[in-house]
């Protein structure tokens, strides 16, 4: 992180030291005169840039080198207040930039440069000039406010033209954050931007998400990253470890999908999602840079690309990066040199993108192991170990593999287990493969702790008790008892069906949505077994399949189902069989129906 301040510091010195050298040779040698003290000359655009740019004051400090640098280079006398009023063009045009932020470009520009001449060019320079000098004031003054409005004007323009220049803004960036702080006026605005920028939520490949990254100075760089892949389970692992680090006064910033309700979940530090400011002010600098790009970038490529750069300017000590889909064209895979690779578990899913077999999606996830980098793993099958060693061994990976858990108790308050010599650890959340992913935290941790001495035992202890992660097997109501689960491919079902016999021990009212390219009817045939009743919905996705076709697939099976209109008809609906024959509700499916089904039961219950 030190490294990577130094060569910002040394950038940043470099560019301003380039910028007072150009307004030096503006001011002094490529000025029109009027008179002995009266020219015009275009030497403050580039105090003002710097002022704009680099903040209040460097611009300050640009305007007043600049000044002394450049009377000292063709013999004239130093006149403080002059330089004063130089330093005040910097000063005041980056601090009105900064307050008029919600303002349109134009305007905001025209303020920046408005007041910085008022103030520095006009006022404090025709005292300087007055007192060193003895021209009268007013004279000099309104002599000045003429010259500055044309010349202001120019620069207005000059600037504006700059600004607009998408190459221009990417260099920008390489330096230091700057953005023109318009593109979005709210995060509905962004939001829509970043799904349509490209139409596509994520696409393999590595090269847009590495443009972007260049363009804001490769912050991925910088961080100490735990990396994370998987089938299922990297949501809930990631929680897990997070919470440990926290607990071990560690600035944990995690990257997740998918969000539930708005963008900024997926970006997190300290468990919280960052700030609504801080999400546009990444996307407007990201979004700069996209506009650029003739291959647009997709909506999970900027989100990635945020999420690192948010980490690095945070300056956290762990970024957990979660895969979004696969791992080697995976928009996350840009990292070198991770503190730790993970993969969680394979099982089939995403065969159009990773492959229909386990040896397949087994080598797309093995893009996670990097060059002498350890790489831990849960539970794999044979073909898949297989992958995961040969590659591990070809790249002098260390191989770390978690211990097997000792189940103690499970019950709707957390479950209590043992694990890695660490006996009776409460785990808040819920469900079967809970157990087996704290397994693999508590491994991750242990590992870690190599790096970071403030993981313990305790920390370890506190954070697996104190973790919460919603929509998986979450209990949104004890009274009925309503179950969200958000399994969307088989091995997330199986498991489910699991969970549900080691908790109930009977059947229950199942509310459940799925997208259409899914496993839907083996899935199906897992649900039966644990329901009595099916309540089908059609989750807000194109990919999604219609709850009439979904109902169907459970009538063929032999089991009482029936269609919802939407999604709030079905919670009541369910709502309303729990009640009938006093039976828990389990939403099994899609991510895509938690936010309408948890606003609904709160609706329904309240």
């Amino acid at each position: 992180m030190k490294g990577r301040e130094r060569r910002s510091s040394v950038r940043v010195l470099v560019t301003l030291s380039a910028l007072s050298a150009i307004g030096i040779i503006l001011g002094k040698f490529l000025a029109f005169n009027v008179t002995e003290f009266m020219r015009f000359s275009l030497e403050n655009i580039t105090i003002i840039f710097s002022g704009i740019v680099f903040g209040p004051v460097l611009g300050a400090v640009v305007g007043a080198v600049q000044d002394l640098v450049g009377c000292l280079a063709v013999g004239y006398t130093i006149n403080p207040i002059i330089t004063l009023g130089s330093a005040l063009i910097g000063a005041v045009s980056g601090a009105v930039w900064l307050v008029a932020k919600r303002l349109s470009t134009p305007v905001r520009l025209g303020l920046s440069i408005l007041s910085a001449h008022i103030l520095g060019s006009v006022i404090v320079k025709s005292i300087g000039l007055a007192v060193f000098y003895s021209l009268p004031f007013d004279v000099t003054a309104l002599w000045r406010l003429l010259n500055y409005t044309i010349v202001g004007t120019v620069e207005a323009f000059i600037l504006y033209y700059l600004f607009k220049s998408k190459q221009l803004l990417s260099q920008i960036n390489k330096i230091t954050p700057f953005s023109l702080g318009v593109k979005f006026k709210s995060a509905s605005e962004a939001s829509a931007y970043v799904k349509n920028v490209s139409g596509v939520f994520s696409k393999p490949g590595l090269e847009r998400v590495e443009a972007l990254l260049e363009g804001v100075g490769d912050p991925e760089r910088s961080l100490g990253v735990v990396h994370v892949t998987g089938t299922n389970g990297k949501g809930s692992f990631v929680a897990m470890l997070s919470s440990i680090l926290t607990s071990s006064s560690l600035k944990v910033g995690t990257y997740t999908s998918p969000y539930l309700y708005e963008m900024r979940e997926s970006i997190r530090i300290g468990g919280e999602p960052i700030s609504e400011e801080t999400m546009l002010s990444l996307l407007e600098r990201l979004g700069n840079i996209a506009d650029g790009m003739s291959d647009k970038p997709t909506e999970f490529e900027l989100l990635t690309a945020a999420a690192y750069l948010a980490f690095s300017e945070a300056g956290v000590d762990v970024a957990i990066i979660e895969c979004g889909m696969g791992a080697r064209r995976d928009a996350t895979n840009v990292i070198d040199s991770p503190l730790l690779s993970v993969i969680t578990g394979i099982s089939i899913d995403h065969t159009s993108f990773l492959g229909a077999s386990e040896r397949e999606i087994a080598t797309e996830k093995s893009g996670v192991i990097k060059k002498d980098r350890p790489i831990l793993f849960g539970r794999v099958g044979t073909d898949a170990l297989e992958v995961i060693t040969n590659r591990a061994n070809e790249l002098g990976a260390k191989v770390i593999r978690p211990d097997e858990p000792e189940i103690k108790s499970m019950a709707l308050d957390g479950s209590v287990i043992s694990v890695s010599n660490l006996e009776s650890l409460h785990l808040a959340l819920l469900g079967i493969p809970q157990p087996y992913n704290a397994a693999l935290a508590v491994k991750a941790a242990n590992v870690l702790s190599a790096h970071f001495p403030s993981v313990t035992e305790e920390s370890i202890r506190q954070g697996i008790s104190a973790v919460r992660w919603p929509a998986r097997f979450e209990l949104l109501s004890d009274n009925p008892i309503f179950i969200y689960d958000g399994a969307h491919n088989l091995e997330g079902i199986t498991s489910a069906v699991e969970s549900i016999k080691t908790y109930f021990g009977e059947k229950v009212i199942c509310l459940t949505g799925v997208l259409a390219d899914k496993e839907y009817e083996r899935m199906a045939d897992e649900i039966v077994k644990v329901s009595e009743q099916v309540i089908t919905i059609t989750p807000p996705n194109p990919r999604a399949l219609a709850a009439e076709d979904y109902a169907l697939t459970f009538k063929m099976r032999g089991v009482s189902a029936e269609a919802a209109d939407s999604i709030e008809s079905g919670v009541k609906k369910a709502l309303a069989k729990a009640r009938e024959r006093g039976l828990p509700v389990v939403t099994l499916g899609s991510l895509y129906i938690y936010r309408e089904v948890n606003e609904a039961v709160k609706n329904v219950l309240k």
